[in-house]
């Protein structure tokens, strides 16, 4: 299955439920198809039982493990690997605002120390 046949496979799957999603967890989930890698025949085979498991059973459960870095769908268990960077981002809820956002203080001396003629950012609203 190639890159762009999995992303769509993701898009689809994903479809429902994006109008319950808030505009940052789509864009997050976005990203992370961004970052998933061309998947190998053993991979495609396991999303393959994965699907067919959902279709005869449409409520079942899937649980993603980032700390085992398993998916488990009914009685199918599946390892799947994804780079650390990106595992530590989704487990700590960091989309690249939320990075931004941990050197606030750090932005914040930076532009008070910046020459008044210079262009300054806008607080946030509602801070």
């Amino acid at each position: 299955m190639s890159d762009a046949n999995f992303r769509k496979m993701v898009k689809e799957l994903l479809a429902d439920e994006s109008d319950r999603l808030s505009a940052w967890e789509c864009e997050f989930l976005d990203d992370v198809n961004k970052w998933t890698g061309p998947l190998t025949d053993r991979q495609c085979a396991t999303i393959e039982k994965i699907w067919l498991a959902l279709e005869a059973n449409p409520g079942l459960e899937v649980t993603v493990n980032l700390v085992d870095k398993t998916v488990v769908v009914g009685d199918i268990r599946a390892d799947f690997e994804i780079d650390e960077y990106t595992r530590w981002r989704l487990l700590e809820g960091l989309d690249d605002i939320g990075l931004t956002l941990r050197d606030e203080q750090s932005i914040t001396d930076f532009e008070a120390k910046r020459a008044a003629w210079l262009p300054k950012t806008l607080p946030a609203k509602g801070a």
